[in-house]
């Protein structure tokens, strides 16, 4: 089933100076390890999906107001934040206050390049700022439907329709926006009604076979609250690092197999994005 357009992106934020602050900021090629077991070719550690807060972070040495913190459940320690001495932009691991990537830039938003690596020798990251798929992006899905879908939230709740085990997939959107060889970050926060258990795949622009996927998804179900996931990856590179077909038609594919997610069970997604 098709459920259609429903407006793909959420806004920006006014600051102080007339500046435009994004909601969202992919970090990508930050050199700082990758995620272990069976998906060792998707970026981990600094990568991923920073949101927009304003909220009082309490690091001493660093501007209140304004700052991007990681949606990633074992991850929200790290920051984007704004040097007091210098006013330069850095990506701070807030639990030690560690500086580990610098941006040298004082403007009113991070830079896209420009950072260089502070503390160790790795590789420092590019950040990304177009949204290519959101929650609200048209949506496919195969033996499970649509309960509601907030436009003022960005959230969507889905049901299993199957009450025995058997594949369950939702397609947010397309990727014809990237070419092979892009670096880009995906990252969501989901919850369930507590009844859901189990992973599953994560496609992004990947053709069959269905085992062919980017990134084996740690926290499908299992929380009644909100948790966010997220990863980055080059485009036409499975969760391995090897090379994929790929599909641009698809944007970001679920796929859940199994009994862990059946019917009337459901999930809610939001968050989601794929940027690049």
């Amino acid at each position: 089933m098709d459920f259609g357009s429903f407006g793909a992106s959420f806004g920006s934020f006014g600051a102080t100076g007339g500046a435009t602050l994004p909601e969202f900021i992919g970090v990508a090629e930050a050199g700082t390890g990758n995620f272990s077991g069976g998906n060792t070719g998707a970026g981990s550690i600094y990568n991923g999906l920073y949101k927009l807060s304003t909220a009082t972070h309490g690091h001493s040495g660093f501007d209140e107001g304004v700052h991007w913190t990681n949606i990633d459940a074992s991850y929200t320690h790290l920051k984007i934040l704004r040097k007091t001495s210098d006013k330069q932009w850095k990506l701070v691991n807030s639990n030690s206050l560690l500086v580990k990537y610098s941006s040298g830039s004082t403007a009113d938003t991070p830079p896209a390049t420009g950072w260089s690596t502070a503390s160790g020798t790795d590789n420092p990251p590019t950040l990304l700022f177009k949204t290519i798929v959101t929650e609200q992006s048209p949506l496919s899905l195969v033996s499970c439907s649509i309960v509601s879908r907030n436009l003022g939230t960005g959230e969507i709740t889905i049901k299993s329709d199957l009450s025995v085990a058997g594949l369950k997939s939702l397609t947010f959107g397309d990727s014809t926006a990237l070419s092979n060889g892009d670096s880009y970050v995906f990252g969501y926060e989901i919850k369930d009604d507590g009844n859901v258990t189990g992973t599953t795949g994560i496609q992004i622009g990947v053709s069959s076979p269905a085992t062919t996927y980017v990134r084996s998804g740690a926290i499908w179900g299992g929380s009644t609250t909100y948790r966010g996931e997220t990863f980055s990856q080059e485009y036409g590179k499975d969760r391995t690092g090897a090379d994929l077909t790929i599909n641009s038609s698809i944007g970001v594919r679920f796929r859940v197999s199994g009994s862990t997610w059946s019917t009337p069970d459901t999930i809610t997604i939001k968050n989601l994005r794929l940027m690049a």
